[in-house]
């Protein structure tokens, strides 16, 4: 993961100046971090496949004609051969503002990933959210790899109006064929938020994907297919019931890689419904939006110091 309304930024002091703010001190520790091994990464999100953030209980349509978007800049630094250190900002289409400091202990068959992460100004009553992320991947080079992933908000009570919590997760496996990697994978994202004083809101994402990643040994693109089932959920939870405005989509995914450069990569990836239906409280909705397509469309660039050809003399 991961969109932004175009009515709305994020609740909070002056929003945009904030996290504004926080990209560029992003961008300052990567001026001033030493320059080998680092890599910084920035992508720009639009669609329409989701939810907006003011959506009420009482709308019960879902027409596809408000695009939102988002963002993520991360930095990557590595500090030895076995420790690397990866800190980003990111404005998600569920979890909202978040920034993530991970460092990560990489061997030939185990990684693990460990780190804070903040969510910052989703609320005026909590601005700064502090959780914990964690990641295992086992790797047999050439055969099969497991990756095992969960990020949790610290502290799961949700007590005064704007509280929340963030949650995420992942489970993937995949075989490695001959210039192809076949995965299956598993992801998840929440947000629970305590909007009134008797409501609790819940926008959660689950998807259950196929990918297929297929690449060429020095070659400079790769591309990653991907055939999926995404549910998405704004549940309005009272103390006596519960409404749930759920959209469920049958999505095609593909990504490519370009390598511009020796050291500049481009990304662009495309995720596009191919049917969409509407369960619960959008029960009969079928196919909605322009023309019946929902999209989400993700481009960006990596800038690898490491492979600066001048720096390789």
């Amino acid at each position: 993961m991961k969109l932004l309304d175009t009515t709305t930024f994020a609740s909070g002091p002056a929003p945009r100046t904030v996290v504004c703010g926080l990209w560029l001190l992003l961008v300052l520790f990567a001026a001033a971090a030493p320059l080998s091994s680092l890599e910084v990464t920035g992508t720009f999100r639009l669609g329409n496949m989701a939810m907006a953030e003011t959506r009420p209980e009482t709308d019960l349509t879902f027409p596809g004609n408000q695009y939102q978007w988002g963002f993520d800049l991360a930095v990557r630094q590595a500090i030895t051969e076995d420790f690397t250190f990866a800190s980003s900002l990111e404005r998600d289409l569920v979890l909202r503002n978040t920034v993530y400091n991970t460092l990560t202990y990489r061997q030939s068959f185990l990684s693990i990933g460990v780190g804070p992460f903040f969510g910052v100004f989703n609320s005026r009553t909590a601005i700064l959210k502090p959780g914990i992320t964690t990641s295992v991947q086992l790797e047999f080079p050439g055969v099969a790899y497991v990756l095992l992933r969960s990020d949790s908000t610290i502290g799961g009570r949700l007590v005064e109006i704007g509280d929340y919590t963030q949650e995420r997760s992942e489970i993937s496996a995949g075989l490695y064929l001959r210039n192809v990697i076949m995965s299956g994978v598993l992801r998840t994202r929440k947000y629970s938020q305590k909007s009134a004083a008797d409501v609790e809101t819940v926008d959660s994402l689950s998807i259950y994907a196929f990918e297929t990643d297929i690449f060429r040994k020095n070659a400079p693109y790769k591309v990653l297919l991907s055939f999926g089932y995404h549910q998405l959920v704004r549940s309005f939870i009272h103390p006596t019931e519960t409404v749930r405005h759920t959209l469920n989509s049958i999505v095609l995914g593909t990504k490519v890689d370009v390598q511009l450069t020796p050291f500049l990569t481009s990304t662009i990836d495309l995720e596009s419904s191919m049917y969409t239906f509407g369960s619960d409280s959008l029960l009969g909705i079928s196919n909605p939006g322009p023309g019946g397509y929902l999209f989400r469309v993700y481009a960006g660039v990596t800038f690898d110091t490491d492979r600066i050809p001048a720096r390789q003399q």
